[in-house]
């Protein structure tokens, strides 16, 4: 299992804290510590006193995405690597539902090589943290088949996910730290990282049992920023992967499920009515629209 962070000690001392009551114990807890000038050190110093299974500090000086993960993959000595970000909180059965997956996986046979599982966001949601998670669900959902196979590998998310590591060797795959210096800074890298999978012939499965509870952005500046931010990442992703994935037929499989089918439904798990549920919806359309124009475009 690992856990990447910089400067965000009181966020990660929470991600870990959730970690304490796993109803499975996990083999070993990486914590890439990317260069933070805060109290991480201490806090997963202190954590490792707590917990009865090994825990491991590692300093990555060098800052990035792709670079970091790419660090934890690297330290991680177990087979299936799971990643978590140090913003979510775990239920208490969200390793035991990998866990149970992967035990019955064989990897002789399966070319199931990813798991992806539920992620929601923190309570309270305000309408900005809610339109988060009904685009983030929207995009994942629209890859899905019936049977919970990820039909396309672009939405897998590093904040709660497992790789298998043997396969990402045995094809050379790794996070693509060349796009570091594209716009974006390479931040589309679990999509890109997904991409080379699904080419190299790998396939990936949804767990809705591994939850997990992400602190999306609750207001207006914050949502508007990490909207800016995704949109230029998966302008370069897009730009990088285009040619490829109308080769592969992934662009025109993608569009089945609307957004109008799958809205009912969001409103009626996450309780969402009357002038909250349009103004969500509102945020939603106008973030995909612009998001759609700017991955077009050059930055």
């Amino acid at each position: 299992m690992v856990i990447v962070t910089r400067n965000r000690a009181k966020i990660l001392s929470r991600c870990l804290e959730s970690l304490k009551s796993q109803t499975r114990t996990p083999k070993e807890l990486i914590v890439v510590n990317n260069a933070s000038t805060d109290q991480t050190t201490q806090v997963v110093m202190t954590f490792a006193t707590q917990v009865s299974w090994p825990v491991r500090l590692v300093v990555e000086t060098k800052i990035g995405y792709p670079l970091v993960y790419n660090r934890g993959l690297n330290e991680a000595k177990t087979d299936w690597v799971i990643f978590l970000d140090d913003d979510c909180v775990a239920d208490r059965n969200w390793l035991a539902a990998y866990g149970r997956e992967i035990d019955k996986i064989h990897p002789e046979t399966s070319q199931i090589v990813a798991l992806v599982g539920q992620s929601e966001t923190t309570p309270p949601a305000t309408v900005w943290a809610l339109a988060v998670l009904a685009a983030d669900q929207f995009w994942k959902f629209s890859a899905l088949k019936a049977n919970h196979e990820v039909e396309d590998l672009e939405t897998l998310d590093n904040k709660n996910l497992a790789y298998f590591k043997p396969f990402l060797i045995q094809n050379q795959l790794s996070f693509n730290e060349t796009t570091m210096s594209e716009p974006g800074g390479g931040a589309a890298e679990d999509a890109d990282l997904g991409m080379q999978i699904q080419q190299a012939g790998g396939r990936a499965k949804f767990l809705p049992q591994a939850k997990i509870w992400h602190q999306d952005p609750n207001n207006c500046g914050w949502y508007w920023r990490r909207w800016w931010n995704s949109a230029v990442a998966v302008g370069s992703y897009r730009r990088r992967w285009q040619i490829k994935r109308q080769e592969m037929g992934l662009i025109t499989r993608r569009p089945k499920l609307r957004f109008h089918q799958f809205w009912p439904k969001f409103c009626y798990q996450h309780q969402l009515t009357g002038g909250k549920a349009w103004l969500v919806w509102l945020i939603v359309q106008i973030s995909f629209g612009l998001i759609k124009l700017k991955t077009n475009l050059r930055f």
